[in-house]
């Protein structure tokens, strides 16, 4: 993961209700590829409490939206494509939640399309030592039609970066007017190639001018871009450029080099080294430093926004591993160390009473309260 100084860190907006940094990488990638990080009140909430969940939930990723689509830096790729060419696709389900086409709407881009791929990860054993590595099934579902010089708009968390990798291979297959041989390795890994195959016949016309990417993510997400900006530079004579809009911060993903306590590898994101975050955000960690507990910032999407019972059910069972955690003698502060490096500097007094047994006592007593209440809701 590329390190905080080969990055630029600029100020293109800061107020209480909505900040934006453009965090693009210095080095090794072009001018048209663009990173930022977008903060508002909602969404430090919705990264720092696991209780907003459903409608609350939505609003927030809907509202940081709407402020970095509005924003003069994106706002004029949205302004230089008709309108009718703006298309919003969904990855099914938690591509949802981020209500881009409600937030155009809110915009004044009332006709913009709306698309939509199914997307369900799984693992398989990647090797020996039993290391997970995420694949896709269940993807055969597509409804999608680009017309020429299309602004595609993608939101969803990105942990593995294996739904994104997935979707834009199909867009790959469908628009690229490749054969199959012709495809890069890169995509022909991501395609299954004896379901609902395209023949050169069924191939649509279309094309992409630009991808503007909102996730709850990681540096996995333009990792994934890279590949594809070059991609579609070379077979979209039009393309314009790559854009992705990070919210709060750009986290960290638990791998096998760092793994975590009570950790699903290749899943959870937590604030670990963040190459770049908001600064509000990191204000709001330091307030409130318990918040790094969470097993991840945002846990699973779909459930979060779709499905409470299952939510729930989550959050009581990583409850019930701190608390086995704790029974073995490990502290809050350990735990909140483990995801968050910043707090071994935190003010020794803070540091103290993260490492008093009663601490982590108290965060698991509230938390399973806090989810019996909401159970019984």
């Amino acid at each position: 993961m590329p390190s905080k100084s080969l990055r630029q860190f600029k100020v293109l907006a800061q107020s209480p209700s909505f900040s934006l940094y453009d965090v693009s990488l210095k080095e090794n990638v072009p001018s048209n590829f663009c990173s930022f990080v977008v903060s508002t009140p909602e969404t430090r909430k919705l990264v720092t409490d696991p209780f907003v969940i459903g409608c609350s939930y939505r609003k927030a990723l809907r509202k940081a939206a709407f402020c970095a689509l509005g924003h003069s830096s994106i706002l004029q790729i949205l302004k230089k494509a008709q309108e009718t060419k703006l298309n919003v696709l969904h990855f099914l389900r938690g591509g949802l939640s981020y209500q881009l086409l409600e937030a155009l709407n809110d915009l004044g881009f009332e006709n913009a399309k709306g698309s939509f791929m199914s997307s369900e990860r799984t693992f398989v054993k990647k090797n020996s030592a039993d290391e997970k590595h995420w694949i896709i099934q269940k993807d055969q579902y597509v409804e999608l039609t680009l017309e020429e010089g299309s602004v595609l708009l993608i939101g969803d968390i990105c942990a593995s970066g294996s739904t994104l990798k997935a979707g834009l291979a199909k867009i790959a297959q469908r628009y690229s007017g490749l054969s199959w041989q012709e495809l890069p390795s890169f995509i022909q890994e991501h395609l299954v190639t004896d379901i609902h195959p395209l023949h050169e016949k069924e191939k649509p016309k279309g094309s992409v001018r630009h991808i503007i990417y909102f996730t709850t993510g990681n540096a996995n997400a333009e990792l994934v871009l890279a590949e594809y900006h070059g991609f579609f530079e070379s077979i979209f004579p039009n393309y314009s450029g790559t854009t992705i809009v990070f919210i709060e911060a750009i986290f960290h993903v638990a791998d096998s080099s760092n793994p975590v306590f009570n950790g699903e590898i290749g899943t959870d994101l937590v604030p670990w080294k963040m190459p770049a975050a908001a600064p509000e955000y990191e204000k709001e960690l330091q307030k409130n430093p318990l918040a790094a507990l969470e097993q991840c910032v945002v846990y699973d999407g779909g459930s979060r926004s779709f499905n409470s019972i299952v939510y729930w059910a989550s959050l009581r069972k990583y409850a019930e591993k701190v608390q086995a955690s704790l029974n073995q003698g490990k502290t809050a502060f350990d735990l909140v160390f483990d995801r968050w490096d910043y707090a071994g500097k935190l003010p020794l007094a803070v540091q103290e009473n993260l490492k008093k047994p009663v601490t982590g006592k108290e965060w698991v007593e509230k938390r399973l309260k806090a989810i019996e209440q909401c159970e019984k809701s």
